[in-house]
């Protein structure tokens, strides 16, 4: 097999560039929207949890190693939280295009 002989590379023409592009994340929510939604209990402490939202919404329930627990679904009235085990989770709320994301406590 024959070698190749690799160029330098200078790495001084290397230029990275960030951009803040929209269609690679979701907008959250106005302050406003924000402010009116209400969890409870929180910590949840007879495995129901509650949300009030002045809007309908879908939810995604994810832990704190990063594992989808709950893959986006329409809210019902209630989330039975009952099996999951003690701990802290993270609830992803989407409304209109835009999502926020909350940390509930389950003891």
């Amino acid at each position: 097999m024959e070698q190749r002989r690799q160029e330098p590379v200078n790495i001084e023409s290397f230029y990275l560039t960030l951009d803040d592009d929209p269609a690679l994340s979701t907008p959250e929510f106005d302050a406003d929207l924000a402010g009116q939604i209400k969890f409870y209990p929180n910590p949840v402490v007879n495995d129901i949890l509650t949300i009030d939202s002045p809007k309908d919404f879908e939810y995604s329930i994810v832990n704190l190693e990063g594992k989808v627990l709950v893959e986006k679904i329409e809210y019902t009235g209630k989330i039975s939280m009952g099996k999951f085990s003690p701990g802290i989770y993270f609830v992803q709320l989407y409304i209109g295009g835009q999502s926020q994301v909350y940390k509930v406590v389950k003891q």
